[in-house]
């Protein structure tokens, strides 16, 4: 006989009631797995870098040769500028030893003589 009328619970109407929540929250928690293991494979199985990361890597390259360019650039105007600076330098002065013979420049403020 069934009590549902009278509000009274007996022991059947509690099992099925409790095997009816335990089947509900198990039945969530295995959506709620296998969404999360769907997810997991999906980010795993990634094929590698997208079309925008190969563009910017490409990107990157290209300005570290360019820096690099301009590097070796600087290095090598610096060199021919201290070149420049000695040669200067030295044509400011002539020096000469008895008996020998040669000309040299000698720049001044008025001009440039050779000596």
């Amino acid at each position: 006989m069934d009590n549902t009328q009278t509000g009274k619970s007996t022991p059947i109407s509690d099992t099925i009631g409790c095997i009816t929540v335990l089947a509900l929250v198990l039945g969530i928690g295995y959506l709620v797995f296998m969404g999360a293991k769907s997810a997991w494979v999906s980010h795993i199985a990634k094929e590698g870098p997208t079309p925008e990361e190969i563009q910017a890597k490409k990107d990157l390259d290209l300005l570290r040769s360019r820096i690099d360019a301009l590097e070796a650039a600087n290095t090598l105007m610096q060199s021919e500028m201290r070149f420049a600076e000695r040669a200067a330098e030295s044509a400011k002065t002539a020096s000469f030893t008895p008996g020998s013979a040669g000309y040299q420049l000698v720049q001044s403020k008025t001009g440039t003589f050779l000596v």
